[in-house]
């Protein structure tokens, strides 16, 4: 079963290897971010990872940051998708 995670990762990697190709994607349409964005998404992951206190929480917490990223790179349809599955992160 493939992962949220993996789908986020193979995301950014391919947004990566366009960036530096220099060809743009036919099949998917990429939103750049700033590097101000970058940095203010890796702030508040990093806020949970010191800051956690409840697993649970914190797993749908970062969830959240990672749909928020996914949504303003233009992958609002997959983000459509995932929210409805039930998740139990115990």
């Amino acid at each position: 079963m493939i992962s949220f995670h993996s789908i986020f990762y193979f995301y950014l990697i391919i947004i990566l290897l366009n960036q530096f190709s220099g060809r743009p994607t036919d099949y998917l349409k990429f939103k750049i971010m700033t590097k101000k964005e970058v940095d203010n998404y890796k702030n508040k992951l990093q806020e949970i990872v010191d800051n956690g206190y409840d697993p649970e929480a914190d797993h749908s917490n970062a969830d959240e940051i990672l749909c928020e990223i996914l949504t303003k790179l233009g992958c609002k349809d997959i983000v459509d998708v995932y929210t409805n599955i039930i998740k139990w992160y115990a």
